[in-house]
């Protein structure tokens, strides 16, 4: 949880990240750092790693093992970020921004990658797919697809669900969850191969 996560004075614990036990409900760390507060978190699926976003305009990259800084991410001319994207598989990171870009972080050394302007305002919704990765926006009923071999969008998907709040990829790959401005959850079976055809060959399940 997003800080002050214990009580006291509001301006003493700006930037602070509470970590809960949710089996007692206690909160049994607290990670400072930030000097702002903090308006996005994000673990990555195999758990060894939490992102953290701050008004600061910086993100940081936490280790569950001992709870230290990996890295601290400033990315130049872009807004604050809000969103977050782990690939395992490759150790990065794609953090998206209120502007509606996206850096792409190594991290092992903590470099900047490739960028991509996937809208002109706030994200709403970042998510890994593969070799895909995925994208929404506060103001556009579209899903776009980058590829990220060629670095490049390879599609502009429109679900017939309104603007995208909020978007989940389950684990099995296939699944994917959408929050639309109407407040309602939608789950879709969207496969791999089916990711860059027509909406029209989605199959829905509300």
């Amino acid at each position: 949880a997003a800080g002050p996560p214990t009580d006291g004075t509001w301006n003493q614990q700006e930037g602070s990240i509470g970590i809960w036990d949710p089996r007692t409900g206690k909160c049994v760390r607290i990670l400072d750092g930030h000097s702002n507060w903090v308006i996005a978190l994000e673990a990555s699926a195999d758990g060894k790693r939490l992102a953290s976003a701050s008004v600061d305009r910086t993100s940081r990259v936490w280790s569950t093992e001992d709870w230290q800084t990996e890295h601290v991410l400033t990315a130049a001319k872009q807004s604050v970020a809000n969103r977050f994207a782990f690939a395992t598989m490759t150790d990065q990171l794609f953090v998206g921004h209120q502007d509606g870009w996206v850096t792409a972080w190594n991290l092992k050394d903590g470099t900047a990658g490739p960028t991509w302007s996937a809208f002109g305002d706030s994200l709403t919704g970042l998510e890994v797919d593969g070799n895909r990765l995925l994208a929404t926006s506060q103001s556009s009923a579209q899903i776009k697809s980058r590829d990220l071999t060629l670095q490049q969008t390879v599609a502009d998907l429109d679900l017939g669900l309104g603007i995208i709040n909020d978007m989940q990829i389950a684990a099995d790959g296939e699944t994917v969850s959408f929050l639309n401005e109407t407040g309602r959850v939608l789950i879709r079976h969207v496969p791999p191969n089916d990711r860059t055809r027509k909406a029209s060959a989605l199959t829905r399940k509300d």
